[in-house]
């Protein structure tokens, strides 16, 4: 069967004669030998893998490959065989586009193939070589809101705007979690992809969180997120038995508002919603009701806590004149911005000293009788005894009454 002969030794010796089909004459018998190579031995290394950790997270890892060429030889002299380095299967067996710089090898994950020759008979063998390079995550804590704020009741110590922190990661793949309240990353204090911050810090402190998010693959591939700080802020409080500002310089013209407030935030101030403040003093404040909003800057505006609204808030002066003529216009006279001190008392005399009538900051005021007469449109006299601050003050003057 010469079409599909096998050799039984190497080398092997064959002879062969050719035969006149018409005369049958024969040829002398010549010779020709066989000599079969055998393939080199080739082994392929057992799968590379690594956690993309030698600089950009971009899939590729740097690996030497000539560190295989013993493995991959499989004891063979590697004097006697070249060993080259192919992306392709196809390109292996051509002996073609062999990587050139294979002591810094881009690897990804895939496969490489490797061709091994012999050096004096050229054959070869072809095996793969596969890799699986892992990238990192990249865990980044955003919130929905944007904040980095949570507000806290200054009185109860309860969190009335908790925050929700999540973890956005652009990379594929199946992950755990672990969060952590310090960046030495010991004692982790939940797991799962997101961590809601609801309780406050005892003393008012700023929080630092941070997650790891490690892969469930067989590599573990892990990397920790940067810092991120949570302020404790939260809407500024009126002090235990205050009213949340004080009146100095009362009855001039020049009087001053100051605000006192607590909380755990950074305040500005602002006074009929004008331009905001960093101080809490107001000076030149007009005759009237005003409102003072306390806005809390803590964590920016944008993020900031619920203002605190005082309404009512007036200096202490007096009207210089009232017309209680029933036209329902200035019917009655009394001193404004006493209104949070009951106790204090006002007392309105005519211009011979006689007492006319004692009436309260917090009431009506007095409309201009004198046990049910209608008293003459002149001038009257008042004494006002008040305090500012803890200091006991009288103050002194008249007004006219106009019909």
């Amino acid at each position: 069967s010469p079409s599909s002969y096998q050799n039984t030794s190497t080398p092997q010796t064959l002879y062969v004669v050719a035969v006149n089909s018409t005369t049958g004459c024969r040829s002398v018998a010549g010779t020709f030998t066989i000599l079969v190579n055998p393939k080199p031995q080739a082994t392929s290394p057992d799968r590379y893998e690594n956690c993309d950790t030698d600089g950009p997270n971009d899939g590729l890892f740097t690996v030497d490959l000539t560190q295989y060429l013993t493995t991959i030889l499989t004891g063979q002299p590697d004097t006697d065989f070249s060993v080259s380095f192919h992306l392709t299967q196809s390109d292996a067996q051509n002996d073609a586009n062999a990587i050139a710089n294979t002591s810094a090898y881009q690897a990804s994950t895939g496969t490489l193939w490797i061709r091994v020759e012999n050096n004096l008979t050229g054959c070869a063998r072809v095996v793969p070589f596969n890799f699986l390079i892992e990238r990192l995550p990249e865990p980044v804590i955003v919130t929905d809101t944007n904040s980095n704020v949570i507000c806290v009741d200054f009185i109860t110590d309860q969190v009335v705007r908790p925050l929700t922190l999540e973890v956005d990661n652009d990379v594929p793949g199946s992950y755990t979690y672990a969060w952590y309240l310090s960046t030495d990353l010991v004692n982790a204090i939940a797991t799962g992809p997101s961590y809601t911050v609801d309780t406050a810090d005892p003393n008012g402190a700023t929080r630092t969180y941070v997650v790891v998010m490690t892969s469930t693959s067989d590599l573990l591939c892990s990397q920790a997120s940067a810092s991120f700080d949570v302020i404790q802020s939260g809407q500024a409080v009126v002090p235990a038995g205050q009213i949340g500002y004080t009146v100095s310089n009362a009855f001039s013209d020049l009087q001053t508002i100051t605000v006192t407030v607590d909380g755990h935030g950074t305040y500005q101030y602002s006074l009929d919603d004008g331009p905001r403040q960093d101080s809490p003093v107001f000076t030149d404040v007009p005759m009237g009701e005003h409102t003072i909003t306390v806005w809390d800057t803590e964590g920016g505006l944008a993020n900031s806590c619920d203002p605190l609204i005082l309404s009512g808030v007036s200096i202490i002066d007096y009207p210089h004149y009232f017309t209680p003529n029933g036209d329902g216009i200035n019917e009655t006279w009394n001193v404004v911005g006493l209104q949070n001190q009951p106790a204090a008392k006002i007392y309105i005399f005519d211009r011979y000293g006689k007492l006319l009538k004692q009436i309260s900051p917090t009431a009506a005021g007095w409309d201009g009788t004198y046990n049910g007469a209608l008293m003459p449109a002149t001038d009257y006299w008042f004494l006002v005894e008040y305090f500012e601050g803890n200091a006991a003050k009288e103050f002194r003057a008249h007004f006219s009454l106009k019909r």
